[in-house]
């Protein structure tokens, strides 16, 4: 809590580090090259997000780093404490895909090839929920997943300010029994994590203990193996 709260307090003050930190967190990102689609037909490519006085929202923020290593878990936590929207990314890929709408053929395409998801398309889902948000009366979010590549930061950092970027990081190792230990319930949609991490420091590296996030009894029999 005491962590959160120096957060808080540095927002106000982080706009341009925050700015920094997107056009350069990518700088050394060698990214395949995503399929092509026309997906010219029902969107857009852009970010329709109006630009607030930062007196007149709440936060925003970005959480940056490798599958596994908690941006999910720590963005929905603070989302609560705060009050802003948790969005993540492989959420409104996922939601899409469930979905009868423009994307989801082409999307269930691209997933069942295993191919990365094109900037277009990411940043068409986004530009919908935030429209969606903006209309509830949603104020400030944090972003989970995106931007994840270099045009994606330089298309969020022309439309809107970002308070705060948090590049998460972990050993390899734990990153991949944190992968490997991912639950979903099959009922209730809640993530999960087995894993029980307990290693220790050696070669200048710190010792880690990492507890698992273990579902609730009546998920337990449910809960899926999710990557």
């Amino acid at each position: 809590m005491a962590a959160v709260a120096r957060l808080l307090k540095r927002t106000s003050t982080v706009s341009y580090m925050a700015s920094r930190c997107l056009s350069s967190a990518f700088a050394s990102e060698i990214t395949p090259q995503s399929p092509s689609y026309d997906t010219s037909s029902f969107f857009h490519p852009k970010l329709d997000f109006p630009r607030k006085d930062p007196k007149d929202r709440n936060v925003q923020w970005v959480f940056l780093g490798c599958p596994g290593v908690g941006k999910g878990t720590y963005a929905s936590r603070l989302c609560n404490l705060l009050g802003v929207p948790h969005i993540a990314t492989g959420d409104l890929v996922r939601e899409e895909l469930a979905s009868s709408g423009p994307l989801s053929e082409q999307l269930s395409e691209i997933v069942n090839q295993g191919k990365l998801v094109s900037d277009e398309i990411i940043i068409s889902l986004l530009s919908k929920r935030l429209a969606a948000g903006e209309a509830k009366g949603e104020s400030g979010f944090i972003l989970d997943g995106f931007p994840r590549t270099i045009k994606q930061a330089e298309i969020l950092e022309g439309v809107t300010d970002i308070d705060l970027v948090v590049n998460l990081k972990l050993r390899e190792e734990v990153l991949l029994e944190k992968c490997l230990g991912r639950r979903i319930c099959s009922q209730c949609g809640g993530n999960f994590n087995v894993a029980s991490i307990n290693m220790k420091g050696e070669n200048g590296n710190p010792g880690i203990i990492m507890a698992p996030l273990l579902p609730p009894a009546h998920c337990m029999s449910k809960a899926d193996y999710s990557f």
